[in-house]
């Protein structure tokens, strides 16, 4: 199976990718929050009818524990 999400990080590189950000952080959290963790998965057992897993990316604050944007897509299997 392909990591499309590893393979655009990869390719976008670490500076580039906290560049990025922080400029979405500022725009659209509209909050103090300093540290942010990232954190994706693939759902067990989340297959729809064709095949494809469901993966699912989420973007949390550190301090507030504040769910700041979760998004899934589904994947080739």
């Amino acid at each position: 199976m392909r990591s499309y999400i590893r393979d655009c990080l990869v390719r976008l590189g670490p500076k580039a990718l906290d560049r990025r950000l922080q400029v979405w952080q500022a725009a659209q959290l509209n909050s103090s929050e300093e540290a942010l963790a990232m954190d994706g998965k693939i759902m067990k057992g989340g297959v729809d009818h064709t095949g494809a897993r469901t993966h699912i990316v989420s973007l949390i604050g550190h301090a507030s524990k504040h769910c700041a944007a979760q998004k899934s897509r589904h994947a080739e299997a």
